[in-house]
C-alpha cells in the first residue's frame, strides 16, 4: 500500500518490497470516528446528524434501521464518538439487536439507548432510517444551543477539504456517450490513507466521502469545543458549596443562577438536558475541579 503521512506511523522494513506500519494509539473516540465518519457523513446530512446528537444528549430512545448492517453499525459508532466529552454512562449502545422475539422487549427498556435493527418497529422516540435517509420523531427535541454556529463550523471544514474527501464518480461518460469506469475513482482510493479503511473494502462501500483521520479529528474537536466548552464556566459559577458540616461539605447546583446566564431561547433544551444522567455526570466532573 502507498502509506500516506508516513511520519505518523512507526515503519518497520520487513523486506525491500514490504513495509509494516504500526498505527499510533488513539483515544477511543478517535478510533471510532476514523473508522465511521466516511459512512456517517455520506449517509446523513449535517442537520440530521445534529438532530440525532441532540436526541442522544436528551437520553431519548434512538433506533437506527438499515438492511445493511455495516452502514448501521458505522453510523452508530460515529454518533457515539461525538458524545465522548459528555460520557453517556446511562445510555445503552447496541449497534445490532437481533430481530428475534426474545430480544424485542428490549425496546421497552426505561434506560436511554442507541440501537440498530434491520426491521423497523414502533417503539422509539426517534427512528433513523438509513436506507431512506429519513428521521421520524415521536418526541420533538428542542434545538441544540449554538446550533447554527456548530453547523457552520462543520460545513467550513467540508468546504475547505472537499478536494481531499470527495469521492469521484465510479463511471463517467466518454466522447462517444458511453459510460466507462472512471480512472480517477480507482486512483482516489489507491492514494488514500490505508488506515481509514482497507483499499478493497473502500471500493465496495458506496461512500460520498472518504475522510482522513486528521479531518475526523477536526470535526471531533468542533464538537468538543462547542457545548462542553460553552457550559464549563456557567456551571462552575453555579456550584455552591455548603460547608456547615466541615467534615462533609456538600456542593449543590443553583439552577436559578444558571438560567440567568443563558439565552432565553435555550431554556427548553436545558430543562430537558438537566433531567439526564449525562448532565449529572458532567456537572460532577466540573465540581471536582472547583
Amino acid at each position: 500500500a502507498n502509506l500516506q503521512n508516513r511520519s505518523k506511523y512507526p515503519i518497520i522494513k520487513l523486506s525491500s518490497k514490504i513495509d509494516l506500519a504500526i498505527p499510533i494509539h488513539f483515544p477511543e473516540e478517535e478510533n471510532l470516528a476514523h473508522a465511521s465518519f466516511h459512512i456517517l457523513f455520506s449517509v446523513l446530512t449535517i442537520d440530521q446528524i445534529l438532530k440525532i446528537y441532540t436526541a442522544v444528549l436528551c437520553e431519548e430512545h434512538v433506533v437506527f434501521v438499515s438492511e445493511k448492517m455495516n452502514r448501521m453499525t458505522m453510523c452508530i459508532m460515529g454518533i457515539v464518538s461525538l458524545l465522548k466529552a459528555f460520557d453517556p454512562i446511562a445510555t445503552i449502545i447496541l449497534p445490532v439487536l437481533p430481530h428475534q422475539e426474545r430480544f424485542l422487549d428490549f425496546f421497552d427498556s426505561p434506560c436511554p439507548y442507541i440501537v440498530g435493527t434491520t426491521i423497523p418497529n414502533n417503539r422509539y422516540d426517534m427512528l433513523v432510517n438509513l436506507d431512506k435517509k429519513t428521521i421520524t420523531e415521536k418526541t420533538k427535541c428542542p434545538q441544540l444551543p449554538g446550533y447554527n454556529e456548530l453547523k457552520e463550523k462543520i460545513q467550513t471544514i467540508f468546504k475547505k477539504e472537499m478536494d481531499v474527501i470527495k469521492v469521484p464518480p465510479k463511471r463517467i461518460q466518454n466522447p462517444k456517450g458511453e459510460m466507462i469506469p472512471n480512472p480517477e475513482y480507482v486512483k482516489f482510493f489507491a492514494e488514500s490513507d490505508p488506515y481509514i479503511a482497507p483499499y478493497h473494502f473502500s471500493l465496495l462501500v458506496d461512500s460520498k466521502y472518504l475522510i482522513p483521520s486528521s479531518i475526523c479529528d477536526e470535526i471531533l474537536n468542533v464538537f468538543k469545543n462547542h457545548l462542553p466548552r460553552m457550559l464549563e464556566e456557567p456551571i462552575k459559577l453555579c456550584l455552591v458549596t455548603d460547608a456547615t458540616d466541615r467534615t462533609n461539605p456538600i456542593t449543590v447546583f443553583n439552577k436559578d443562577i444558571f438560567f440567568s446566564q443563558i439565552p432565553k431561547k435555550d431554556d427548553e433544551f436545558f430543562q430537558r438536558f438537566m433531567q439526564t444522567q449525562i448532565w449529572d455526570v458532567f456537572c460532577d466532573s466540573l465540581a471536582t475541579e472547583v
